[in-house]
C-alpha cells in the first residue's frame, strides 16, 4: 500500500537525519574527527571543508525530501526523485571522506633502494 511505503521512507529519512547529526557531531567542530585529521596532516584541510560542506548539503536534501513528502504525499514519482538525489549524495559523500583517509594515511613506503 501506498500509505505503507509513504510512513517507510518517511521513517527512514528521519532515521538518516538523525545518523547525519550524530555524524557531524563527531566528524566538526572542536576536538572532531577533522579537526584533528587536519591539525595532523594540514594539507587536507580543503578537502575537510569539502566534507564538512557535504554535511550542509545533506542537511538540506533531506529537507527536501521531507518538504516533498509533506506537500506531495500522494506523488510517489517527486518523492522517489527526492530520495535518489539524497542517496547520490551520500554515496559521493562516503566516496570523498574514504578518499580523505586515503590520503590522509596512506604512507608510501618506496621501493626499498
Amino acid at each position: 500500500r501506498q500509505s505503507d511505503w509513504l510512513e517507510g521512507v518517511t521513517e527512514a529519512s528521519q532515521n538518516l537525519r538523525t545518523a547525519l547529526g550524530d555524524h557531524m557531531e563527531q566528524t566538526e567542530g572542536g576536538g572532531g574527527f577533522l579537526e584533528d585529521l587536519v591539525s595532523q596532516a594540514p594539507r587536507l584541510a580543503t578537502d575537510a571543508k569539502l566534507l564538512e560542506s557535504d554535511h550542509r548539503a545533506l542537511l538540506n536534501d533531506c529537507a527536501r525530501l521531507t518538504s516533498v513528502i509533506r506537500s506531495s504525499p500522494d506523488d510517489a514519482r517527486a518523492i522517489r526523485k527526492a530520495v535518489l538525489v539524497l542517496l547520490g549524495r551520500v554515496v559521493e559523500h562516503r566516496q570523498r571522506g574514504a578518499e580523505l583517509l586515503y590520503d590522509a594515511y596512506n604512507v608510501e613506503l618506496g621501493d626499498g633502494d
